[in-house]
Parts: C-alpha cells; structure tokens; sequence
C-alpha cells in the first residue's frame, strides 16, 4: 500500500510532503516503512508529526502535501 502511494506522490509531483501519523503500532511502523521508501522514490519529508486527533496544526510547514499513516479516521 505504501509504494502504491510513492508512485500517486510522483505522479503528483509531491516531492516535499508532511507525514502525519498516528502513534500507534500501526502509525510508528507504517511511519519506519515510509522513511525507508523515500530514498528510494526521492521525496523529502518537511515534517514528521504524530497527530492528536483533537488537534491538528499544519498551517505553519510549508510542504506539497500531507501524507497520513495510522489506524484511526481524520475528522471524527
């Protein structure tokens, strides 16, 4: 699931993005995995950042997109 979305960041010319993930297993191994693949696939993490799920702040990270790794659903 993760190299199928390198290749949609690629192919969305997201070279420079911030990873949000979920502080759990699934968030901190998927989060090892991604950083594994950057090399790879050229893509440079702006930020790293473990989401409180009733806080999210991202206005401040310049950045081509979010990537989110975790267990949990966004807007709940």
């Amino acid at each position: 699931m993760l190299k199928a979305m390198f290749l949609l960041m690629i192919e969305m010319n997201w070279d420079y993005v911030t990873v949000a993930y979920s502080n759990d297993k699934l968030g901190q191994k998927s989060l090892e995995i991604y950083n594994r693949l950057t090399t790879k696939y050229f893509v440079c993490s702006a930020a790293e950042l473990p989401v409180s799920f009733d806080k999210i702040h991202l206005g401040d990270i310049k950045t081509r997109g979010v990537v989110y790794l975790g267990s949990e659903n966004l807007g709940n």
